[in-house]
C-alpha cells in the first residue's frame, strides 16, 4: 500500500491494511 495515503479507492475498501502496512 501506499505510505500513510489515504486518498485511492484501494485504502478505502482495507484502510486496517494500509494502517498496518504504513507502521511496518
Amino acid at each position: 500500500m501506499m505510505a500513510g495515503v489515504s486518498t485511492t479507492p484501494a485504502t478505502a475498501a482495507v484502510p486496517v491494511l494500509d494502517k498496518a502496512d504504513c507502521t511496518a
